[in-house]
């Protein structure tokens, strides 16, 4: 994967982690070689922070502590709490008040774009597909499950978490965002039903 991942990311995600792992957060970051953010979080930007590999190593980390079903309650929660800071950025309130000027049916669209590209440049490549019941985003290297070993049902749950309360908010209405295929379960992609 070229790149890596985003300091905007890895600052929420960490931040997130911080949160929801209490005393367990300096192992969980030494354990994924990130100790160099213990104590200063990566920059609020988009150059790359951490490799996808060292990403990975986080929730790794998580699931040997932790096993599956732990591990994606765990990374559910820091998904959620990725969202509020995720909000603040000017950037994404310049795309929420352009979609607030859309009509509400016109909206997902334009969104489910938005974050797409969005998640390529920061996050891992993505592909867009459209059926009559939802768009789908693939995301062909996935940095959640890329060292996790296989699991029994999709694990991406912070990407999960994370894509549902962020298109709910900025399209003004609950939206269902599930992961319908992921590598990490013998998928060629880890792929996310944004439902119409």
């Amino acid at each position: 994967m070229a790149g890596g991942v985003a300091g905007t990311v890895l600052r929420a995600t960490l931040q997130a982690t911080r949160r929801a792992s209490g005393a367990q957060y300096p192992q969980l970051l030494e354990q994924a070689g990130l100790s160099r953010y213990l104590h200063t979080l990566p920059p609020l930007n988009e150059a790359p922070a951490c490799t996808a590999v060292e990403f990975s190593r986080l929730p790794a980390g998580v699931y040997a502590m932790l096993g599956e079903p732990l591990t994606r309650l765990f990374l559910r929660n820091i998904g959620a709490l990725a969202v509020p800071r995720t909000l603040q950025d000017p950037g994404i309130q310049a795309l929420q008040a352009n979609l607030a000027a859309l009509p509400p049916e016109a909206r997902l669209a334009p969104l489910v774009r938005s974050i797409g590209q969005i998640v390529t440049r920061t996050w891992a490549p993505t592909t867009l597909t459209e059926d009559a019941s939802a768009w789908y985003l693939s995301v062909g290297e996935c940095p959640t499950c890329l060292s996790l070993p296989p699991v029994s049902a999709p694990i991406c749950a912070n990407s999960e978490a994370f894509y549902a309360g962020f298109a709910s908010r900025l399209m003004a209405r609950r939206m269902r965002v599930v992961e319908v295929v992921c590598r990490a379960t013998g998928g060629p992609t880890c792929t996310f039903a944004f439902y119409k």
